[in-house]
């Protein structure tokens, strides 16, 4: 799962490099919309945060129909609710992420009803399929964006 922390920092950089900014605030004052004109950049982001919250399809830590809920067995009380307080606030972080990158707003629900939508109607991938979704696909796709980036930023005159 470290490969998609990978393709995220990858992806954030190029919000930043398209940007122009690292501070989220000036992203957000901005009001710009870089769904647009990153579209493919904001699919991987999607897939990227997916698997790094390992919700399903793309939960192999803990394949949960697969188990009799192992973590759910292990942990009572507080401890199982401050698992799953991580859990769900480490996805409100990432579509709050998402929205403020591609959208411009700091509105998350919609996007985090889509995790919900998610884990409900698709069926879990195979551990290697992941693993050459990333290595083969998302990555080098990533890299040659990136090393694609400044050219066309310096040519639009974005960046002077």
């Amino acid at each position: 799962m470290i490969s998609y922390s990978i393709s995220l920092s990858l992806i954030i950089l190029i919000i930043y490099l398209t940007s122009g900014s690292i501070d989220l605030l000036t992203i957000l004052s901005s009001s710009n919309w870089y769904i647009l004109p990153l579209l493919p950049i904001s699919l991987l982001f999607m897939i990227s945060i997916i698997a790094e919250t390992s919700r399903a399809p793309m939960d192999f830590q803990e394949a949960e129909s697969e188990l009799v809920s192992g973590f759910n067995t292990e942990y009572a009380g507080i401890s199982f609710a401050f698992f799953f307080l991580g859990e769900y606030s480490s996805m409100l972080f990432y579509s709050t992420l998402f929205c403020i990158f591609f959208f411009g707003i700091s509105f998350s629900l919609p996007f985090l009803f889509f995790f919900f939508w998610l884990r409900a109607s698709l069926p879990r991938l195979r551990l290697d399929q992941l693993i050459l979704l990333n290595w083969y696909h998302i990555l080098p796709f990533l890299i040659g964006f990136l090393l694609f980036l400044p050219f066309f930023l310096i040519l639009f005159n974005i960046i002077t």
